[in-house]
């Protein structure tokens, strides 16, 4: 949501004054494939769980050199619109997410 904690009061304060939400759109976790890996992780039918990596990738189905993508919605792929956050804001947080809703049922010793 923000690269520091200020920048995200101040998101917050704003929200709160014109009275509108602010959420975060972690989307993933709501697939029915990802809910039936949280299921089968919780019940141990894969087994034990050592090790735990999630990899994000962006392209077109079949085309080896897409041409760059732009646009209004494009914004995560500029780090000057994210802080210089990078990748990490615009896409690494939601592997991020989708592992911690995949394992968080695991106790972790």
């Amino acid at each position: 949501m923000a690269t520091c904690v200020s920048e995200a009061v101040d998101m917050i304060r704003a929200c709160r004054a014109k009275g509108v939400s602010l959420g975060v759109g972690y989307q993933l976790r709501h697939h029915p494939g990802h809910k039936k890996a949280q299921s089968f992780i919780q019940k141990g039918i894969l087994g034990i769980t050592s090790m735990a990596q999630a990899q994000w990738c962006i392209g077109v189905r079949g085309v080896v050199d897409p041409p760059p993508r732009t646009g209004r919605n494009e914004w995560w792929g500029r780090p000057e619109m994210i802080g210089g956050a990078s990748s990490l804001m615009g896409m690494g947080v939601h592997a991020i997410d989708l592992l911690h809703f995949l394992l968080d049922s695991l106790s972790w010793r």
